[in-house]
């Protein structure tokens, strides 16, 4: 038997290249940062971070 993590990290590994999964997993914790600084109302912080994960998103799209 195989458990969840181990599948769907063979999936993956058929599926997608390292870079991508590596993108995705920096692009989540940019987005739960930008959620947490507009929580604590720093606008000038999110922006930043909005600009990074618009950098990240533009790496996906390529």
């Amino acid at each position: 038997r195989m458990n969840m993590k181990t599948f769907k990290k063979m999936v993956y590994a058929n599926y997608f290249d390292k870079d991508y999964l590596e993108i995705e997993h920096n692009k989540k914790q940019l987005e739960i940062q930008i959620e947490l600084a507009l929580r604590e109302n720093d606008f000038d912080t999110a922006k930043d971070l909005s600009a990074e994960l618009e950098k990240l998103v533009k790496l996906l799209r390529i």
